[in-house]
């Protein structure tokens, strides 16, 4: 038995506890979450025409975004539904291609591979880009990479796969510390929602720029999410916006892997 319910402008469909594990008899878990309807955009433009949930692959030959599925943009949002599965070809391997790709991390099955976005591709009436939307805590464009906030992504896996641990990278060019936290992560086959959350600090001690993001699959109590225009042309001209802003052209997990060559 499941119901349907709206929070900050998605639309959830949950199941009752009956149908539920044991284990999480007593969580709440998200059921339709290939359906994304997003409603009441911030930052709206009349230009969208057309969102597309895009992924992006890289191969021995190519590289790019890839178009899984599109709507229409109507009424300040708009409704898509992703595909049952994804074709082998645009997933990679979920945390890299070796061993030490993410030191402290343990992960149930490294052969798992996966397709996931965070951001929804705004095109206009002559299919040109022009900006994403993003379901997130902050409105990343009125600020610097330096910011704090929570964003949502899609991803989809071939099989299930648990992820736990923190892995840390220092970048001494930059003077820059980045600590990934994967927070007792439980993907089933299909498509799953998680909640990336960013923090930025300063540790006086080291002279670096701590930047740590916590991946769940719980959005963080007191956290409202809602739905973001970004602008292309406004991304173009900020340039504060480095690889550390939330609403970079790429996924977070691709991100993690290109960031570690």
């Amino acid at each position: 038995m499941s119901y349907k319910y709206t929070e900050d402008g998605v639309n959830y469909e949950h199941y009752s506890k009956a149908t539920l594990t044991k284990q999480n008899e007593t969580e709440e878990k998200p059921g339709n979450v290939s359906t994304i309807t997003a409603t009441n955009v911030i930052n709206s433009s009349n230009q969208i025409a057309t969102v597309k949930a895009e992924i992006y692959c890289e191969t021995e030959n190519d590289y790019g975004h890839y178009a899984l599925a599109q709507a229409q943009y109507k009424n300040n949002g708009f409704s898509l539904e992703l595909p049952a599965s994804v074709p082998t070809k645009y997933l990679e391997f979920i945390l890299g291609d070796s061993e030490e790709d993410m030191t402290g991390v343990t992960i149930s099955d490294k052969t798992v591979k996966c397709a996931d976005t965070q951001y929804f591709t705004a095109y206009d009436k002559d299919d040109e880009e022009i900006g994403s939307l993003l379901y997130m805590s902050t409105d990343f464009i009125d600020q610097d990479e330096n910011s704090n906030g929570t964003v949502a992504m899609w991803i989809y896996v071939d099989k299930d796969v648990t992820i736990n641990g923190e892995y840390k990278h220092v970048d001494e060019y930059y003077n820059e510390e980045d600590i990934t936290k994967f927070n007792n992560i439980t993907f089933k086959k299909g498509w799953n929602i998680y909640y990336t959350s960013l923090k930025y600090a300063y540790n006086q001690t080291t002279d670096k720029h701590v930047y740590t993001t916590t991946i769940s699959m719980q959005k963080t109590s007191g956290v409202t999410l809602k739905w973001y225009f970004e602008s292309d042309d406004y991304n173009y001209a900020a340039s504060l916006k480095s690889a550390k802003s939330m609403s970079e052209k790429k996924s977070f997990f691709s991100k993690l892997k290109r960031d570690r060559k």
